[in-house]
């Protein structure tokens, strides 16, 4: 699914690389150098990656007015939500973190989803025949610009297509939410693994030693708990898992 190759320079300043779990939360894991520990399922090789790597990202998926507007909305709400929960101002959760939880869980859930998926612009019903110019800078600033733009030949660019179903699903995902009840869960012993998706399960780690889980309430776990949240985390990731440090998640 791709919108084609920008202008040289991108000028417009548009999202290349589109994290499917944002840099905020992936720079949580981070040792010393700034990078956490990746293990790659393919190669089964393990490394250091930065949070700006390309192997957290889809790569021009969706359109610049979904980043955005997602950002805005939903990851930063969030990110202010988890920073307070792993400095200890925050340790009961009302109805309102849960809100902002459950939107942030369906925009990781369904991006990943979107990251290797692909799918044909789409052409207007009714449009056949007709023609009008537009030049690639034109489509490019009004994209800048959230503004949904029309191809030539009256077709509707794959990103912008993705980020019209990718919201219908957050909204699906959100929907099948609403019952959930997150508890802040600390780990006794060992850190946390995070997958590349969260499909698997209503667990989401915010730092190598808290994790917010569905349906419990908030407490420690032991380090057999902490070990079978990794597992399931490690058996249901898809290309890549990571942590701090690999060596220091029991599984």
């Amino acid at each position: 699914m791709r919108f084609g190759k920008l202008q040289k320079g991108n000028p417009h300043r548009l999202t290349i690389r589109q994290h499917t779990f944002p840099r905020a939360s992936i720079a949580r894991f981070a040792d010393g150098s700034g990078r956490v520990n990746v293990h790659r399922i393919k190669t089964n090789k393990s490394f250091l990656a930065a949070p700006e790597s390309e192997l957290f990202c889809a790569k021009r998926v969706w359109d610049q007015r979904a980043e955005d507007g997602s950002s805005r909305k939903i990851e930063r709400p969030f990110q202010v939500l988890a920073q307070a929960i792993v400095d200890g101002t925050v340790s009961i959760l009302g109805e309102h973190d849960k809100s902002i939880i459950n939107a942030f869980f369906a925009l990781c859930f369904v991006r990943a989803e979107w990251k290797s998926s692909h799918s044909p612009k789409t052409r207007i019903p009714g449009a056949i025949g007709l023609k009008y110019e537009t030049s690639r800078d034109l489509q490019e600033a009004l994209e800048g610009r959230h503004v949904i733009c029309f191809g030539p030949d009256f077709t509707i660019p794959s990103p912008s297509i993705a980020g019209i179903v990718m919201q219908s699903r957050m909204h699906q995902v959100e929907h099948e939410l609403e019952d959930a009840m997150w508890g802040i869960m600390r780990a006794a012993k060992g850190e946390f693994v995070v997958a590349d998706n969260f499909w698997y399960g209503r667990t989401l780690p915010i730092s190598p030693l808290i994790c917010l889980v569905s349906a419990v309430d908030s407490g420690t776990l032991t380090e057999e708990h902490v070990a079978w949240l990794n597992r399931e985390a490690i058996s249901n990731s898809q290309e890549y898992y990571f942590a701090k440090n690999l060596s220091g998640c029991p599984i």
